[in-house]
Formats: C-alpha cells, sequence, structure tokens
C-alpha cells in the first residue's frame, strides 16, 4: 500500500472527504457543513507529490486550522504551521529519518527516495526535528 493510499484510507476512517479540484480553483481543503473536504488538484501527480500535498490537507483538517485568503498574516502563518507540524509527524517521524539513515541515507534526496516524499519536505521535516519544533 503506498503512502498516498495509507492516507486515503486514513481520511476515509476519520469522515474527511477527498474530492477533484476543479480548474482554476483555489480550494485546497475546508469545512462544509460541518464536514471536512479536501479538494485535490486534477492530473498527474507523482505519488511522493499527491501524499505531500494529501498530507498537508490532512494537517490542516486534524488541527482545525483554516483561513481565508485576505485573512492577517500572523492567522495564516499560525495555520500553515499548524498543518505543517501534524503533516511532519504523520508523515515522517524522527524515527523514519533515522531509519533511512541507517539503510545507508546520507543526502536529502535519498532519504527522500527511501521514504517516497518530495526532497523539499525532507529538508523541512530535519529542520523541524533539529530545531525542537516537533516535541
Amino acid at each position: 500500500m503506498t503512502l498516498t493510499e495509507k492516507l486515503e484510507s486514513y481520511a476515509v476512517k476519520h469522515n474527511i472527504d477527498i474530492v477533484g479540484r476543479p480548474a482554476g480553483s483555489s480550494f485546497a481543503s475546508a469545512t462544509l457543513d460541518g464536514r471536512y473536504v479536501i479538494a485535490m488538484p486534477a492530473g498527474y501527480m507523482t505519488n511522493a507529490e499527491c501524499a505531500f500535498r494529501l498530507g498537508h490537507e490532512l494537517g490542516h483538517c486534524e488541527t482545525d486550522s483554516f483561513y481565508f485568503k485576505e485573512c492577517m498574516f500572523m492567522l495564516w502563518e499560525r495555520c500553515e504551521y499548524r498543518a505543517k507540524k501534524w503533516e511532519i509527524k504523520k508523515l515522517l517521524p524522527k524515527s523514519k529519518i533515522k531509519a533511512a539513515v541507517r539503510r545507508g541515507c546520507t543526502e536529502v534526496w535519498q532519504i527522500a527516495e527511501f521514504v517516497d516524499l518530495p526532497p523539499e519536505f525532507v529538508e523541512q521535516a530535519i529542520f523541524f526535528h533539529e530545531n525542537g519544533y516537533i516535541p
């Protein structure tokens, strides 16, 4: 089972709907009529990209961190931070990074391939872990 499939299963178990996002729409995750909804963009994405995007939007749902485009920067930043922390805890806890290193992965891109996530996300996760943002 791929990481994307695991995240989709997680969404189903937690009553979070995943729908296709129409072209030109900026909607990614929201609450509608008391339910969480994630709109994934149409088009091709690698499994790593899909897991990264889905994980982030699940983070918004699981931490109830939503905002409007017109909101204050502080609120936006706080919501993104909460979603990112949840995503890192769920997708790339310190134990997975250590497992990759034990298997000989010493570069960010190697760890990214090992865990099937984008290198940029792996780099962020390492930064969060090293700086104590994730307990």
